[in-house]
């Protein structure tokens, strides 16, 4: 199900939302930052794909980082728009073999998107950074 938010405000404003209800639900500090442009007008399939990897990266953080601080930005500039997830949780190992399809729906949808994803992950959290190129008309 697709947020309202995201079809009446743009990525965004969807973000701000998911970050409220989800601070609502746990005790974790979940810090965001929206510098997108005010009359941003995303392509819908660029804005719900961020929105999908959001949701996936920060839900993962919340279940299975320990994390007690998440932090969220998007930026927008002229040509990309930037997704930067990071938490302080214990990290995971990047290559190894997990059961659940997350990490492989983030890098599939940042794919289907042109964009780059770069996820980087130790003792001291995990780090998720995705540029997706804006297609000029």
């Amino acid at each position: 199900m697709m947020p309202q938010a995201l079809l009446d405000f743009g990525i965004g404003e969807a973000l701000a939302n998911l970050v409220e209800y989800l601070r609502k639900m746990t005790k974790i500090e979940i810090n965001y930052v929206n510098t997108t442009f005010q009359n941003s007008a995303l392509p819908s399939d660029i804005s719900i794909g961020i929105y999908r990897i959001a949701q996936e990266a920060i839900n993962n953080a919340i279940k299975h980082a320990d994390a007690t601080t998440i932090n969220v930005s998007i930026t927008e500039f002229d040509d990309t728009i930037n997704l930067f997830i990071k938490d302080n949780g214990r990290g995971f190992d990047i290559e190894g073999r997990y059961t659940g399809a997350g990490l492989l729906n983030m890098k599939e949808r940042c794919r289907l998107m042109n964009g780059d994803i770069l996820i980087s992950s130790n003792h001291e959290g995990t780090t998720i950074d995705i540029e997706i190129k804006k297609v000029m008309s």
